[in-house]
């Protein structure tokens, strides 16, 4: 059941002049790395993120959020608690919907807000000099128990970054984070990254390996497919190949398929993610960035003769996916259905 995910600014009714509108979503000065305080109710933790994907968020103070948790070159060490083993993951996959990059769980619904404001149905509201606000439905959870509610958003006004993701069902506050910079755009040491000594640790090896998109090709039965049209600014900041996908879709309820191939373009902290991988019987079994217990806006999108879909939310990016022959493609980031299938309709073999 489709569900259309209603949208309500903070300042309902008052007018930006069209310049501004547009100035509001194209950042002046994308962040490619930030160092930051991130604050939930009963926690803090200093967090640190670096183009493309050097990720560390360590403990200030009572029960953070992601602390412990460390991204390096591909691998992943985080802690299930504070007091657990650590886990290491290796070769770990860089696109959505196989991969969660680490910066994703901080941005909250701004892939999805921005989105809505570059197809003109929201504008950023003013919040001071330096953010901007906007305020969205958030529909009931029968899985969680919620009712309706509101999701309050603040944004800093040079580079798009999240400052504040409030939301409320009721009396019920479901995500509270602050994020307070210390500094942005300035370049940050590789110890920054690096995690101290481990003892006896759980290791696990995703198998994605980083390569060139032509690199990647000799290891596919089928010439992995480029978008030639990209939103400017950005640039191919990692790509390769997995024998194997991850499991994907709500609690991974869509198995691995055979022979995967991603690309991850960045502009700054924002990322457009494209994967391809061999289909099983069937094509896809469901929304391969499902959620449990999260519904959806989705949309039939048609690529050349390729039937598929487009879905979005405040909770997981915009996104599209369909079948093509063989293969299984997924695309997504903070753009609108016409600017996701402008990328998708764009593909062409790689050289």
């Amino acid at each position: 059941m489709r569900l259309r995910v209603l949208l309500v600014s903070v300042l309902a009714g008052l007018a930006l002049p069209a310049a501004d509108s547009v100035a509001q979503v194209e950042p002046a000065t994308p962040a490619t790395s930030f160092t930051a305080v991130l604050r939930i109710p009963g926690g803090a933790e200093l967090v640190a993120w670096q183009a493309p994907e050097e990720f560390a968020a360590r403990p200030l103070s009572g029960h953070p959020l992601l602390g412990g948790t460390y991204a390096h070159a591909g691998s992943v060490v985080y802690h299930y608690a504070q007091t657990s083993p650590a886990s290491v993951l290796t070769r770990t996959f860089a696109a959505r919907p196989d991969a969660f990059p680490e910066i994703g769980q901080l941005r909250g619904p701004t892939d999805f807000v921005l989105a809505e404001a570059r197809r003109g149905a929201l504008k950023l509201q003013p919040a001071g000099a330096a953010a901007y606000q906007v305020k969205l439905f958030a529909p009931a959870s029968k899985c969680a128990g919620f009712g309706s509610g509101t999701i309050d958003l603040r944004l800093r006004r040079t580079d798009l970054l999240p400052l504040r993701v409030l939301e409320r069902h009721g009396t019920i506050v479901a995500r509270d984070l602050t994020l307070t910079y210390r500094s942005v755009n300035k370049p940050l040491p590789a110890s920054t990254f690096e995690a101290s000594k481990l003892t006896r640790p759980y290791r696990e090896d995703k198998g994605f390996v980083r390569s060139s998109p032509a690199a990647g090709a000799t290891h596919l039965s089928y010439l992995p497919l480029l978008p030639r049209s990209l939103p400017a600014g950005f640039t191919l900041a990692v790509s390769g190949w997995a024998k194997r996908s991850a499991a994907t879709g709500a609690e991974g309820s869509i198995p691995p398929a055979r022979e995967l191939f991603a690309a991850v373009y960045q502009r700054g902290s924002e990322h457009i993610d494209l994967t391809q991988r061999l289909a099983p019987v069937g094509g896809w079994a469901a929304d391969p960035f499902g959620i449990e217990c999260v519904r959806q806006f989705t949309e039939v999108a048609t690529i050349g003769s390729a039937r598929g879909v487009y879905a979005a939310s405040p909770y997981t990016t915009p996104h599209l996916y369909w079948r093509s022959g063989r293969l299984l493609y997924t695309l997504s980031g903070p753009f609108p259905k016409n600017q996701l299938l402008a990328i998708a309709r764009s593909l062409t073999s790689i050289p």
